[in-house]
């Protein structure tokens, strides 16, 4: 099952409301296209039980500040491609962004930045 359209909801909803999107215990497919991030914290339970995983757990950062913590994003990348976006987090990260307690596998890089 693609929690895609899920996890866009909550991310749209918090946005909007000013709240955090909290990832509870277990595993949620990301197999859309990847999700962009702009001014939204996000939380989990913690590295060891909140995991996004499936083909496109990736991010693209907006520019804007964005707090990400305490989940795992585990890919299904096996190979380098250095043409293939392939990363958990990319883009440019704002001012103020937070990254904590995230493990990350299985991409071709957690984090690749940007200037804007």
């Amino acid at each position: 099952m693609n929690d895609t359209p899920a996890l866009l909801e909550c991310l749209s909803a918090a946005s909007s409301r000013n709240n955090i999107v909290w990832i509870p215990r277990g595993d949620f497919r990301l197999d859309g296209e990847r999700i962009t991030l702009g001014k939204v914290a996000i939380q989990g339970e913690g590295m060891w039980y909140s995991c996004l995983t499936g083909k496109k757990p990736m991010f693209a950062v907006s520019g804007q500040p964005v707090l990400v913590s305490d989940l795992a994003i585990m890919g299904d990348t096996n190979d380098r491609n250095d043409s293939s976006p392939d990363n958990a987090f990319d883009g440019n990260f704002g001012d103020g962004s937070i990254f904590r307690h995230l493990w990350i596998e299985h991409l071709k890089c957690g984090f690749w930045t940007t200037v804007s």
